[in-house]
């Protein structure tokens, strides 16, 4: 432990009480807040206590100080855990989305009312439809980033891998039938999911009932569901196969709807495949942009 840091510890100790013999050496404060893992806490001391409004603080200020610096550090390493337990694959946020109204063509009130998570008691599908590149999956991570902030428990799932999960144990002749439904129930505890690039993909056979069990699920349970597609609903229906459980995991899909349309430029950093040079060098050289956002 530094000796100018042992000089700030002790500097915390009040000087309008009647001096006591010290009993704790400055090395054992420290160990302690070590053992506690208070190490944001420390380093709030020492980006602080050189500063005339922290010299000028009474004792307790300065430790609420310190501990409101520890505190505001978990919570952030909380945030940082969920988002990644979430699955989201972008760095968007409600910033993100307030910047781009003008590209999404949608009102501020739309925006906070989604941000917000107005929409879930309301038990509003949000269906978010658009061409490749137009920012559906950023806007939809970007609420589901927010409602992690108000305490909903989200999750993302991309929806060809999903599939290909249940799909897989919905037909296995190997696996009980348990399985399946242990893992539907698993897949729709959550506040609010998202399915993103919704019917894109291989179809599987099986996979309209598969769609319509999910969804059945997933209204038991109040999960509500976020949806991003480059298909329209009709689109929908003819790649789950236009059949009766097609039709009826649709109607389940597009109960209480809010379509938002994203028709606007690609924020991709590319340029489109029609537009690139041939490559006549090295053979090694990549084209392309960003993952998709």
């Amino acid at each position: 432990m530094s000796k100018n840091l042992q000089e700030k510890i002790i500097n915390l100790t009040p000087t309008n009480v009647l001096a006591v013999p010290q009993t704790h050496t400055i090395d054992e404060v420290y160990a302690l807040f070590k053992k506690l893992r208070l190490s944001a806490a420390l380093q709030a001391l020492e980006d602080n206590f050189n500063l005339d409004s922290f010299v000028a603080m009474a004792f307790i200020d300065k430790l609420f100080t310190l501990l409101n610096a520890e505190c505001v550090k978990r919570e952030e390493n909380g945030f940082k855990r969920k988002v990644k337990s979430a699955d989201l694959q972008s760095n968007a946020n409600a910033i993100t989305v307030i910047s781009r109204l003008e590209q999404y063509k949608i009102s501020r009130d739309l925006a906070d009312h989604l941000l917000d998570g107005g929409w879930v008691p309301l038990h509003e599908r949000i269906l978010i439809h658009g061409p490749c590149g137009t920012g559906k999956t950023d806007l939809a991570e970007a609420i589901l980033s927010n409602l992690i902030k108000k305490g909903y428990n989200v999750r993302a799932f991309a929806f060809s891998l999903l599939m290909l999960e249940l799909c897989s144990l919905h037909d296995s002749k190997v696996i009980e039938a348990s399985v399946y439904i242990e893992k539907l129930k698993a897949y729709s505890k959550f506040d609010v999911i998202l399915l993103d690039e919704f019917c894109q993909g291989t179809y599987i056979e099986g996979m309209s009932t598969v769609v319509k069990e999910f969804i059945d699920v997933c209204n038991r349970n109040k999960c509500e569901i976020i949806v991003t597609s480059q298909k329209t609903p009709a689109e929908w229906l003819g790649f789950l196969g236009s059949d009766d459980m097609a039709e009826a995991a649709i109607d389940r899909l597009l109960s209480q709807p809010r379509i938002i349309e994203l028709d606007g430029d690609s924020f991709r950093s590319h340029k489109p495949l029609t537009e690139l040079p041939e490559n006549k060098g090295d053979s090694k050289k990549k084209v392309g942009g960003k993952r998709g956002k």
